[in-house]
């Protein structure tokens, strides 16, 4: 679709009613900077979707209804020295499910430790919806209480810690 137009740095798609995309839509869109897709109705993204948009430095999904994101686009650019520096990734009012999928977004930098190459708009308005333990606390607090390394330990094993009602292993 936007194939053609090589230099494009800016694509605004907000307030269009977008329930899905198809995952080759932004192919071959390597200058794009800026990718607004604010206030749809995307549930999921295809997994590939933002593959070769090395220069995206403002990408807003805020406003739809995504529940899981897949990272690995977010952790290879964190891996990567991005030639524009820090992504600012604009996620608020996704009813988003806090789960494992989400917890290697710490080492993109989600979790405001040390240098990031990607920040949250506005981390503290994002809360998790799902699953019940973490339900209406916000991203970066549950993210604060991960650990991620080889293996993650959930929100949940910390919460219990406090309470002192178990241990976790």
């Amino acid at each position: 679709l936007f194939q053609k137009n090589l230099q494009l740095g800016l694509l605004e798609l907000a307030h269009n009613e977008l329930t899905t995309l198809p995952k080759t839509i932004f192919s071959g869109l390597s200058n794009l900077v800026v990718l607004h897709l604010q206030s749809n109705s995307l549930h999921v993204l295809p997994t590939s979707i933002f593959n070769g948009l090395d220069k995206l430095y403002q990408l807003n999904l805020s406003q739809n209804k995504l529940l899981n994101l897949n990272v690995d686009f977010f952790i290879q650019r964190a891996v990567q020295s991005s030639p524009v520096g820090t992504l600012q990734l604009s996620l608020s009012g996704n009813p988003l499910q806090c789960n494992f999928d989400l917890c290697p977004l710490a080492f993109a930098g989600l979790a405001s430790r040390g240098s990031q190459s990607i920040v949250f708009d506005s981390a503290e308005s994002l809360v998790c919806t799902s699953p019940v333990y973490v339900a209406g606390i916000s991203i970066q607090s549950v993210f604060q209480h991960w650990t991620c390394g080889s293996t993650c330990q959930p929100y949940q094993c910390d919460a219990v810690r406090r309470q002192g009602t178990a241990s976790c292993s």
